[in-house]
């Protein structure tokens, strides 16, 4: 489960899923953060929340 900075769960994700938004995001992690710079408000929240549950959690 990832939690946020006062580790309160911000998702339920199961080992499985979690493994594979990490895959995804190694491979993808330029793209990601190219996203956050320059994508619409709706594609900045998805990439941000990607990149908050690879890295196990973050303030959202």
């Amino acid at each position: 489960m990832t939690t946020n900075a006062d580790n309160l769960p911000i998702c339920n994700i199961d080992n499985e899923t979690l493994t594979s938004v990490r895959n995804y995001v190694a491979t993808h992690d330029d793209f990601l953060k190219r996203t956050l710079k320059f994508g619409s408000p709706l594609q900045r929240a998805k990439a941000l929340l990607f990149l908050q549950i690879a890295k196990g959690g973050g303030a959202l």
